[in-house]
Parts: C-alpha cells; sequence; structure tokens
C-alpha cells in the first residue's frame, strides 16, 4: 500500500494556512494530494463516499472508491489520539492500494494545447447545514454551470458557534475559461450570480459574499 501524511505547516500554499489549519482544512489538503495522484496515474471515474474509521475523527473520513470497490481511505486523525503523541494540530493521512495506481500508467496519453485565452477566477463562500455534503454542492454545480466553468475547487470547510450550530461554511474558487474567446467580468459574474441563487433555492445556501478576481 502507499501511505501519505500531512501534519504542521501542510495547510501552506495559495490560501493562508487553510481556515488557520483547521481540521478541514488539512483534510481537503490530503484529499486534492489523493485526488492529483489518481489523475496522474489516470484512474477515470473514481470517486470519495464517506466512511468511519476509529483511527479518524468523526465526520473527517472518506473511502476511496474505484470501479465499486474501496481502493483506500483518508482521513484526520482523532484528536485524543493525536494529542496523547503530542501532534498539534490533528495530522492526517491516506492510505492507498497500489495495484489499481499502476495499472493505467502504460497507456498512451494525448494532450490537449494550452487555450490561448485567459481564466477569469470567482471564489463563493457560504453557509449550509453541516448535512450538505460537497457532492450536494457539485450536483448544483454541474446543473447551472455554463460549458466555459472549467474547474471547480472546494478550498475550505469551517464550523464555528459564530456561523450557528448545525452550520458549515464551505468557500469553492471557480475557473471559468473559453476555447474561442475573452470572457467579460459581467458574464462571470452573472454565472456566479446564478449558482448563488440555486445554492440558495436548492440546498439553503446563505451566501457569505460576493465573488472576487482571483490572480
Amino acid at each position: 500500500s502507499l501511505g501519505v501524511g500531512l501534519w504542521g505547516g501542510a495547510e501552506g500554499g495559495r490560501r493562508a494556512a487553510f481556515g488557520k489549519r483547521s481540521p478541514g482544512g488539512i483534510f481537503l489538503r490530503v484529499k486534492g494530494i489523493v485526488e492529483r495522484l489518481l489523475e496522474a496515474c489516470g484512474m477515470a471515474g473514481w470517486s470519495f463516499r464517506h466512511a468511519s474509521r476509529r483511527l479518524f475523527a468523526a465526520g473527517m473520513c472518506a473511502e476511496v472508491v474505484y470501479r465499486g470497490n474501496a481502493v483506500g481511505v483518508l482521513g484526520v486523525i482523532r484528536h485524543e489520539l493525536a494529542r496523547k503523541r503530542r501532534l498539534v494540530p490533528p495530522p492526517a493521512m491516506a492510505e492507498l492500494r497500489v495495484d489499481p495506481l499502476l495499472e493505467n500508467l502504460d497507456r498512451y496519453r494525448t494532450y490537449e494545447p494550452l487555450p490561448p485565452y485567459p481564466a477569469v477566477r470567482r471564489d463563493i463562500s457560504f453557509v449550509v447545514s453541516e448535512n450538505v455534503k460537497h457532492e450536494d454542492v457539485m450536483a448544483v454545480v454541474r446543473e447551472t454551470g455554463p460549458e466555459e466553468l472549467a474547474s471547480v475547487r472546494l478550498f475550505d470547510i469551517f464550523y464555528s458557534e459564530r456561523i450557528g450550530r448545525g452550520k458549515k461554511s464551505m468557500a469553492y474558487s471557480l475557473e471559468y475559461r473559453s476555447r474561442c474567446r475573452t470572457l467579460t467580468d459581467e458574464e462571470v459574474n452573472r454565472w456566479v450570480g446564478e449558482l448563488a441563487a440555486a445554492l440558495e433555492k436548492q440546498l439553503g445556501a446563505v451566501i457569505r459574499e460576493g465573488p472576487e478576481t482571483g490572480k
């Protein structure tokens, strides 16, 4: 098996400290590493599903599913276990079977030329019930987003008494790009507004802030 472990400053990068090294932030960090690994190995059709393990904190554990079978697991180590070993903030880890990672490495790959037109980025954050899953949000994104929506990335999950018991804040980075022209701020803002309205209607989301252009 292949193991991945993160601790300490592992949540650095483009967004400072991923919610100040929150468990949700480091969970997303290790999840992102696993996603990039699966993509690099050519494993099409994989997914994540919620799981429960004694080693991991409640709500911070997921299985990696490929062709209907669990091929790995990832999560944030339970606070009491991490504290006994003086690992603060709690570390995250992932373990994956090696065979599925290797079976597609020798396949021929094709590459597309880089698009000549720039991407436009927006961030959107909102408060929803803690029962709302990332998959629920992505279903709304797929239903609402235009073909110019090139990528969607969940970069923060935050729990706080300030936002309400049984609630959580989720933040996404959206990238829009056209293959045939330069997009305008007006049309991108309209698309983000349509997504915000759909999230409010379908998931009861409360939008926390307006979209911002990423650099």
